[in-house]
């Protein structure tokens, strides 16, 4: 249990930081998890197979699961991504997010921001969208079609035939309730 607890805060600790600002390559990842399962079996920075005593993917099982309770670097990064996401959304004191809120629309994360980190960001919206609800105030930044801010779902789950015919999935709420949903669908 000893090497377990150390691979989760000590080397996994090292990279939180980073995976909360940045989306890590799969590549990068893999070999994270290379020095991770060489500390793990033999306490040295290699290691080959025949040391290895269980496979990685049974390692990062949940101890109730039998595993050693490894943490997931690709979800953790995702995790970590989504709060970013998620101060977004938030009015809170974030110079950050001030600054990106000036710049995109919350609602589809599109705007004048182009770097290869945000389209990552962008990348995670629907996981964002997916798990949180809406408290409707001016609609400016809740999307029409993806957020859940009427009922359980969201109107793209519940219509799919009607937004098949949209021409702007992206459109907010203040949009369609300002100029109306007929100038955004195929005529």
């Amino acid at each position: 249990m000893g090497r377990s607890v150390l691979v989760n805060t000590v080397l996994g600790g090292q990279l939180t930081h980073l995976m909360s600002a940045l989306h890590l390559s799969p590549g990068a990842i893999a070999k994270f998890d290379k020095r991770r399962r060489s500390f793990l079996w033999t306490g040295e920075g290699t290691a080959s197979g025949a040391n290895c005593l269980i496979a990685w993917e049974k390692v990062r099982q949940d101890r109730t699961q039998g595993g050693l309770g490894i943490k997931d670097l690709s979800t953790q990064n995702s995790c970590l991504l989504l709060k970013l996401i998620h101060r977004l959304h938030q009015t809170t004191a974030s110079s950050w997010a001030t600054w990106v809120r000036d710049r995109v629309s919350l609602a589809s994360m599109e705007g004048s921001i182009v770097v290869s980190h945000w389209d990552s960001l962008r990348m995670l919206l629907p996981i964002y969208q997916a798990i949180t609800t809406v408290v409707l105030g001016n609609g400016k930044t809740t999307s029409f079609w993806h957020d859940v801010w009427h009922e359980d779902d969201c109107l793209a789950d519940r219509f799919p035939a009607f937004l098949s015919h949209c021409t702007a999935s992206n459109q907010t709420v203040c949009s369609i309730k300002n100029h109306g949903i007929e100038m955004h669908l195929v005529s």
